[in-house]
């Protein structure tokens, strides 16, 4: 993964001597550039161990104080931190994080943070909105629970800018998904989220 690409490359030594003003930073932010598009990241933001931004390639979800945040949670736990499917308020778009504290060895004290954006735009969304036949009404959902509610996950066939903003509360058992949230798995007969009768299979990933 992600750890393991760092850790067995030029990344940890490059961006430690960037830090420190003796790396070139042509070098380090193409090794970046090139690890991001290896592993279907969106963009990387590297930072010091204050969580200020070092280096940044492709895109960027939040802005300084943001990532300052997610820099400083990594550092302070110390492993990876994963951020499932969120909204960037300010800029509409959705995506995952994939955030590691950067350091020599295993033992060795951090020096920084990798922040690493995915979006599910450029290849999940697109994949989930392919049916294998022709069908007027299938659909692929995504789904998970949030307090007392279901929150999709994915833009809806029948309801666009749902992602991360549809929510439908639990009691609503009826709902097919509302069921695989809560962990049933199999055929279930039901109603969507238009109240439409539908026959749906539900799988927990």
């Amino acid at each position: 993964g992600a750890r393991a690409h760092v850790a067995g490359s030029f990344g940890v030594s490059g961006t430690q001597e960037l830090m420190s003003g003796k790396a070139d930073r042509t070098r380090v932010e193409a090794w970046l550039q090139e690890f991001c598009l290896r592993l279907g990241f969106a963009g990387a933001t590297v930072t010091d161990i204050r969580g200020e931004t070092v280096l940044t390639v492709g895109r960027t979800f939040g802005n300084s104080d943001h990532l300052r945040l997610l820099a400083e949670e990594v550092l302070q736990k110390n492993d990876i931190v994963v951020h499932d499917f969120h909204l960037d308020k300010s800029s509409g778009t959705i995506h995952l994080g994939i955030n590691l504290p950067l350091r020599p060895a295993p033992a060795d004290q951090a020096f920084g943070a990798l922040l690493l954006a995915l979006d599910p735009s450029h290849y999940l969304y697109p994949l989930i909105l392919r049916w294998p036949v022709p069908s007027k009404s299938g659909e692929t959902l995504l789904g998970r629970r949030e307090g007392d509610d279901l929150l999709y996950l994915n833009d809806l066939r029948f309801r666009r800018q749902a992602a991360v903003r549809l929510r439908i509360p639990l009691s609503r058992s009826e709902v097919p998904m509302v069921e695989a949230v809560r962990g049933v798995e199999g055929s279930i007969e039901g109603k969507d989220y238009r109240g439409v009768p539908v026959f749906a299979a539900t799988r927990r990933i």
